[in-house]
């Protein structure tokens, strides 16, 4: 097993869809490049994507990477470590498990679109469904990189949200 200390820098965004017949194209809001959003049109407060940075580990163990971090400080909740998980041969499906007082366990895959998926938010644990609509991971153990998705969230078959997220890894000399 292999561990080393990374800077992580994290960009999301969430749209909150009103209804499953809302037909509006949120990919028209916000470019989604390789670092951050940079803004087409003007965006309410609660569109502005959040950026945070901390550090945290990288570890290879078997052709399993996973980036490691607490985000405890940045979410205001205790103990909330977050752990971003791929194999080196198939980089084309992430898991993201969050742990502590809420905790979820999302899967995005680039082939498999739709994952059935688990989120606790303290007394209720309930299943959600993650529609993955694009995953690149470019992220290497002797690199770092990015990881970048576009996803919809559903509950019983309804779009209740529209995420963004930009995952940058680097490795600390």
């Amino acid at each position: 097993m292999a561990i080393k200390p990374v800077k992580v820098k994290i960009v999301t965004m969430t749209n909150y869809l009103i209804n499953k017949n809302d037909n509006l194209d949120y990919t028209d809001n916000v470019n989604f490049d390789d670092e951050i959003f940079s803004y087409e049109t003007e965006m309410t407060d609660d569109e502005k994507p959040i950026v945070f940075e901390t550090e945290g580990i990288m570890v290879s163990q078997k052709g399993l990477i996973k980036v490691i971090y607490d985000e405890s400080g940045i979410i205001g909740v205790n103990n909330a470590e977050t752990v971003f998980a791929f194999n080196e041969d198939t980089p084309t499906t992430v898991s993201m498990f969050k742990n502590g007082s809420l905790s979820a366990a999302l899967v995005f895959d680039s082939e498999k679109k739709r994952q059935v998926c688990l989120y606790n938010n303290g007394p209720f644990l309930f299943e959600i469904t993650v529609r993955t609509d694009i995953l690149v991971n470019e992220i290497t153990y002797d690199h770092g990189g990015k990881m970048s998705a576009e996803y919809t969230i559903e509950i019983k078959g309804i779009p209740t949200e529209y995420n963004r997220i930009s995952v940058k890894i680097t490795p600390i000399d």
